[in-house]
């Protein structure tokens, strides 16, 4: 390949976009908010996958988000054992 077969690769990085809705309580996040959103795919537990017309997951929301974190963080708590160092 000489220098003018070379594919010039150019890497955008954008910065998410992140929302909540306090009234309906969605937290919304778009990493992609420059790419359309052909379809969605929402799940049983409240969370809605934005993938764009390549199947690629540009957004998610989630639904009942307040009361989602505090079950995940219920479940995640960890019992603390006490180390003794020497």
């Amino acid at each position: 390949m000489n220098g003018k077969d070379k594919l010039k690769i150019s890497k955008r990085f954008y910065a998410p976009s992140i929302l909540y809705d306090e009234e309906y309580d969605i937290l919304s996040i778009n990493w992609c908010p420059h790419i359309k959103v052909d379809y969605s795919i929402e799940t049983e537990n409240g969370f809605v996958f934005d993938l764009s017309g390549e199947e690629k997951v540009i957004g998610l929301e989630i639904f009942n988000f307040k009361k989602q974190a505090k079950q995940n963080t219920n479940k995640s708590k960890i019992k603390q054992k006490k180390v003794r160092t020497m």
